[in-house]
């Protein structure tokens, strides 16, 4: 059985690289805990991705919809390679600059 929902969650305050994956890495533990679902014997493991896009990295494209629209890219390029990398997300970049 594969269940899928989407969320968009808005982090602020974070001045490194280091510090954005403190945190999406305390978010995942959070997260994607495993979960005692009754009748099942043992806990159900949860899997996701998380595709990102970086304000002001990103500044050239500030408007709201199209921030939300990078990081849903970014979110499939995380789905379509999970098998392969190791961390569970995917920072959009813009074609014509490096990622960061």
């Amino acid at each position: 059985m594969n269940f899928s929902d989407e969320f968009l969650i808005v982090l602020s305050d974070i001045h490194s690289y280091a510090e954005l994956r403190h945190r999406l890495n305390r978010f995942k533990l959070t997260v994607l805990s495993p979960v005692q679902v009754p009748p099942l014997p043992s806990p159900f493991p949860l899997k996701g991705s998380l595709g990102l896009t970086l304000y002001p990295l990103d500044a050239g494209h500030a408007e709201p919809e199209r921030l939300i629209s990078h990081a849903d890219e970014a979110l499939y390029i995380a789905k379509r390679h999970k098998q392969e990398r190791r961390p569970w997300w995917h920072i959009y970049s813009m074609p014509s600059s490096p990622a960061p």
